[in-house]
């Protein structure tokens, strides 16, 4: 607070983020303290979390609020914009800003709040429904002739570019309220190759799983129908290659049989996509190259809400309800 007062820090770009400090011991008596979705790999322990509001260029931590440890990042975002408020009020600034975060925090019902408060907003979009469709409405070959001039920090300055990207206009609709925005379909050389990987580790998980069961199927309790299924339905729960496997479970108690194939059509859609995402916003005056470098400034402006673990000097905003 203190240093943006003194320092006349410029407020005009904001990063909002969730942060994790996780406990050794049982913390039965906290109602802050509990089990929740572990930034640290650690699903044994309890933690707290705390919403960060970081400085755009600066990445001064200007105020946090304290979540319990099991507050999903996707509830955060509306309440965050009271704290919001009570930050410009004590710093007696009254300015128009730009709001970073990540696709947790930007679904649809948040984004009409946004569109009806007037609140200026940048990051990733889930890609489903009809925002895959524009993701898949860039052919490569578009997208080839659009490189985009940003380099990681710790990119080689002779190395070619690593990011093209091809704005988008188009529209979301929740509960019958329209909200217009600019789509930037993005593509990375380096994530293609990860997107590639990790499908193909997801596929044979499951296939690997699937031909396990029908190794046992009509054996003990494979015998009856409603066991297998549950163990099919296991196996296919939570796992992204689920949509290119088609599952079938037929006949009756004792006589059952398990049939898999693969869907040629959905891998290569799924393919087709490798190293794309999404990143959409509501100031339409950003292009392309300003969309990528400020969603991605998000990354350190994290790694700088992490460092507020420790005293920062931001005012803290109890959490809500």
């Amino acid at each position: 607070m203190q240093a943006v007062l003194e320092n006349d820090i410029a407020l005009s770009q904001i990063h909002y983020d969730i942060t994790s400090i996780y406990f050794e011991g049982e913390y039965e008596e906290s109602d802050t303290i509990d089990y929740g979705y572990s930034r640290d790999n650690r699903p044994d322990a309890k933690q707290l979390n705390l919403g960060v509001h970081v400085s755009g260029e600066a990445g001064i931590p200007l105020a946090y609020r304290v979540l319990a440890g099991r507050t999903p990042d996707r509830t955060t975002p509306l309440e965050n914009m009271h704290a919001l408020d009570q930050l410009f009020d004590q710093l007696q600034r009254q300015e128009d800003f730009l709001l970073v975060s990540d696709r947790a925090m930007l679904d649809k019902a948040v984004l009409a709040v946004y569109e009806e408060k007037g609140v200026h907003w940048l990051g990733p979009l889930s890609a489903d429904g009809s925002l895959r469709e524009v993701l898949a409405s860039v052919t490569d070959g578009e997208l080839a002739q659009h490189p985009l001039d940003y380099r990681p920090v710790n990119q080689p300055a002779d190395e070619p570019l690593r990011y093209y990207g091809v704005l988008r206009e188009t529209t979301i609709e929740h509960e019958g309220q329209e909200v217009h925005i600019q789509a930037l379909v993005v593509k990375s050389r380096a994530k293609v190759k990860l997107d590639r990987d990790r499908r193909q580790t997801y596929h044979k998980r499951l296939t690997d799983r699937l031909e396990e069961i029908q190794g046992v199927l009509n054996a003990r309790r494979y015998m009856r129908k409603s066991y297998a299924q549950k163990q099919i339905d296991k196996a296919l729960r939570g796992n992204p290659a689920k949509r290119l496997v088609d599952v079938a479970l037929a006949g009756e108690d004792g006589n059952l049989t398990l049939t898999y194939q693969v869907d040629k059509e959905k891998v290569a859609e799924a393919a087709a996509l490798d190293g794309r995402y999404l990143l959409g916003t509501n100031q339409h005056t950003l292009d392309a190259h300003q969309m990528l470098v400020r969603s991605n400034g998000r990354k350190w402006s994290s790694a700088a809400s992490r460092r507020s673990k420790d005293h920062s000097g931001a005012p803290s905003f109890p959490a809500q309800g």
